[in-house]
């Protein structure tokens, strides 16, 4: 029975850290230039997320839930997903005094997270 609670919260942690993701990715779009198409993939991996932990949640709130709350590949999906996320809100969240670090952009372009549009040839800044 713990660990059904257990899942549940997990379950539901995911589901509110995917949607602070997704808001960050609308406040990183605002503030960084030439972010538009890679926040918005990531704005809809976010929401997509989201919708499937919401049903992941429903089912284990459901009849058969305890059977699908003990399983380990589910409960382990799920942590990885929460560190993931974690580590990716860390990554989007602005710094104090509003604002992201160029290290920090860069970092995301190397990992491939953020990754501005090329400019055609012949063109500056």
């Amino acid at each position: 029975m713990a660990e059904a609670l257990g899942l549940a919260s997990s379950v539901i942690t995911v589901i509110d850290l995917s949607a602070k993701v997704a808001s960050w990715c609308s406040e990183y779009y605002a503030n960084v230039q030439n972010a538009r198409d890679d926040i918005e993939r990531l704005q809809r991996e976010a929401q997509g997320l989201k919708a499937t932990l919401e049903r992941v949640q429903s089912l284990c709130d459901g009849p058969n839930g305890v059977k699908l709350q003990e399983s380990q590949s589910l409960c382990e999906a799920i942590k990885d997903c929460k560190k993931q996320l974690d580590q990716l809100e860390t990554k989007l969240e602005p710094q104090q005094g509003g604002g992201w670090d160029y290290e920090e952009t860069r970092k995301l372009q190397e990992q491939h997270i953020f990754q501005p549009p090329s400019r055609p040839r012949g063109t500056n800044s």
